[in-house]
């Protein structure tokens, strides 16, 4: 970038304790915006250097600001019963903002919690902040009328209050960052703001390119899903579409990779469910595992299947895709906005397991379609995805946000 003025930057993400696309994404920015001569500061709530990708953490100015690590600290994790007030309780957010330094000339969160840490930062030190919202915060979500049980829940609990304090402190900050369009209409109808909209990276080189010729074995078809259970993850979809094909005489095996114990009781629903259809000999539960595991099963899978939804990008994909594993992937992921169906993935309505399950049964029956979205998807990422490219463009909303504030001095004076 020419002209390029050498920053001092605080990045700020609640939760370093775990391997997620959040996490990943952070710390990559770290490292582009140092290797390009800025000073980087990460701040988190909770690290845990053996459990958060621990190679991309070397070479990385981070500071804890609390002990342990998420689950850890809490036994359990919160489950915000109060969720529609808790806009109105951030005594946590204010403390964590004092206890950083002064002399940031850009504050950068990342998602949840995080962007309130900004704007009190702000608030003490006139700092720039730009957030990249990832997923949208609970505060921001109104359930609909149809579900009563849960928007009675939301409005008899103070949600629309909640949301506007939430609001201004949004509208305080320099700039937002979205993946999806669906999250950019839903965060500017709540808060006025539009915010810029970007994919976020990845490093091809970093995952070996092993081409595909044809889909399953005599043992059947390998599936992989990845993702820290969660509810928006819909593995139960990837489940009903095993017992599918199972029908079908088509037999897949499933390996489900994530820690279950942020959202233990949907996590229980899952084994339940594979109980429920007979299918414990065929899905098995990897929990977590480390990254150059993760990189050996996206290499040996057959295919990996990503029915999340809603769910604003989705980084597993695309390192699927760069491990030449074809992808079926739901339309209720941000993802699936990059993509062509049938050149570089397979693309299926969410929650319809049915589609799922025709998707990878085309890949079984057609080993030329399969051989197409092994080359595709790995072209794909190297051409369109990469850290670099995500960095400069988050690298040029600082800048205009530092520029604005001089600007904005200069009137003053």
């Amino acid at each position: 970038m020419r002209g390029r003025k050498a920053m001092k930057i605080a990045l700020v993400v609640w939760d370093l304790s775990v391997s997620g696309g959040t996490q990943r994404q952070a710390l990559e920015l770290a490292h582009y915006l140092q290797k390009v001569g800025h000073t980087v500061k990460i701040y988190c709530a909770y690290l845990n250097r053996s459990k958060c990708y621990p190679e991309r953490l070397k070479g990385l100015d981070i500071v804890p600001m609390m002990k342990g690590d998420y689950l850890a600290s809490k036994g359990k994790p919160r489950r915000w019963l109060f969720y529609p007030l808790e806009p109105l309780f951030t005594e946590e957010a204010k403390s964590f903002a004092r206890n950083m330094e002064k002399g940031f000339d850009i504050v950068n969160p990342h998602e949840h919690r995080a962007y309130r840490v900004a704007y009190y930062y702000k608030k003490l030190h006139g700092t720039p902040a730009v957030w990249m919202v990832n997923d949208l915060p609970r505060s921001l979500i109104v359930p609909p009328a149809k579900n009563l049980v849960s928007y009675l829940h939301y409005a008899l609990l103070g949600g629309p209050i909640g949301r506007r304090v939430d609001r201004r402190r949004i509208n305080s900050l320099d700039g937002a960052v979205v993946f999806d369009k669906p999250s950019m209409e839903t965060f500017h109808k709540r808060t006025g703001v539009v915010p810029a909209r970007m994919g976020s990276g990845l490093d091809p080189s970093a995952f070996e390119f092993r081409p595909g010729d044809s889909c399953g074995d005599k043992e059947g078809v390998t599936l992989l899903a990845v993702g820290i259970f969660f509810p928006h993850r819909r593995f139960e979809d990837l489940l009903h579409a095993v017992d599918l094909l199972n029908k079908e005489k088509v037999r897949a095996n499933l390996l489900l990779v994530g820690s279950e114990s942020y959202a233990a009781e949907y996590a229980q629903k899952v084994h339940d469910l594979v109980r429920t259809l007979g299918l414990e000999g065929q899905v098995k539960f990897m929990g977590e595992i480390p990254e150059t595991a993760l990189k050996s099963l996206y290499a040996s899978s057959d295919v990996l299947v990503f029915p999340n939804y809603p769910q604003t990008w989705g980084l597993a994909v695309f390192e699927a895709m760069a491990s030449g594993t074809p992808v079926v992937v739901s339309t209720g992921a941000g993802a699936s906005e990059v993509l062509t169906d049938g050149e570089n993935a397979l693309l299926v309505p969410p929650g319809n397991p049915q589609m799922i399950a025709k998707s990878i049964k085309r890949l079984v029956d057609n080993p030329s379609l399969y051989r197409k979205l092994s080359v595709g998807g790995r072209r794909f990422v190297e051409e369109k995805i990469s850290w670099d490219a995500y960095g400069q463009r988050m690298e040029i909303l600082f800048n205009d946000a530092v520029s604005r504030k001089t600007m904005a001095g200069v009137k003053k004076g």
